[in-house]
């Protein structure tokens, strides 16, 4: 697949369900939904309030609550559970899933990034995703030297300089996403693996991280949600799947999620 296929964020269908052979990626814009945040407040577990209430800066705080209501919200659509209800458990590697039973195999992964969140989700499938702003003040050089392979070192350096920027961050979400469908996050040495940078050249994983023995089982795909922005997706499967894009925006939450009734679905 080449870099930014024209994608469609849709609305998502009343009675919207997951089979195992398809990826359903979601896109919520932060800041529309600002008059959200009561609903997704009563929503939070004792331990998601205390890790919001830590947080000092309001648009950090704003951020992941509404990363962590949509969460919730999403994934009670394919649960059948009230938003307030689900529960999240983590392995001894820190990848986050369902902490009931009776699922099914459905994964999901979650990232936010300034004004944008996206969450992925699967039925039997790993899955990882990642956003980032491009608008970050850092120290390109410095980080690709210190994280990346000499593969994807060599590849950024060789491109124009004009196309560095956007390199560097097709690499570093497309390595994340990777890192996180694996469930090892990034605790793993990101130096031992490689994936393509280039814009315009197919999104691939070149090389896998010693220890993922299903070579070749991983498809990635880039992702542009808002102009400024990198995000790719990682799925462990050698099969054809669907892929569905989905917009979360406050008429679709608040037409599922009523006023009256914050914990149950309209």
């Amino acid at each position: 697949m080449s870099e930014f296929d024209a994608i469609e964020w849709k609305n998502p269908p009343g009675g919207l369900q997951i089979f195992p052979n398809e990826l359903h990626i979601w896109k919520a814009d932060v800041p529309s939904f600002s008059f959200s945040l009561d609903l997704f407040a009563a929503w939070l577990s004792v331990e998601e309030r205390q890790r919001w209430q830590r947080y000092l800066a309001a648009d950090v705080r704003q951020r992941f609550l509404t990363a962590r209501g949509l969460l919730r919200g999403i994934l009670s659509i394919y649960t059948s559970h009230n938003p307030a209800e689900i529960q999240f458990a983590v392995s001894p590697q820190g990848k986050p899933y369902l902490g009931f039973p009776g699922q099914a195999g459905l994964e999901f992964s979650l990232s936010h990034s300034s004004a944008i969140v996206l969450v992925a989700v699967t039925r039997g499938l790993s899955v990882g995703i990642d956003v980032e702003t491009m608008q970050q003040e850092i120290d390109l050089d410095l980080i690709s030297s210190k994280y990346f392979s000499p593969l994807e070192n060599q590849s950024i350096r060789s491109l124009p300089q004009a196309l560095q920027k956007q390199a560097f961050f097709n690499c570093w979400t497309r390595k994340e996403a990777y890192l996180k469908g694996l469930g090892v996050g990034l605790t793993a040495p990101l130096q031992d693996f490689s994936v393509s940078v280039a814009p315009h050249e197919p999104v691939r994983l070149i090389n896998p991280l010693p220890g993922d023995c299903e070579d070749g089982a991983w498809q990635l795909f880039a992702i542009e949600p808002e102009t400024g922005y990198a995000a790719a997706a990682a799925v462990r499967s050698t099969q054809n799947f669907g892929l569905f894009y989905w917009q979360a925006s406050p008429d679709w939450l608040h037409s599922l999620f009523n006023q009256t009734n914050l914990n149950k679905p309209g």
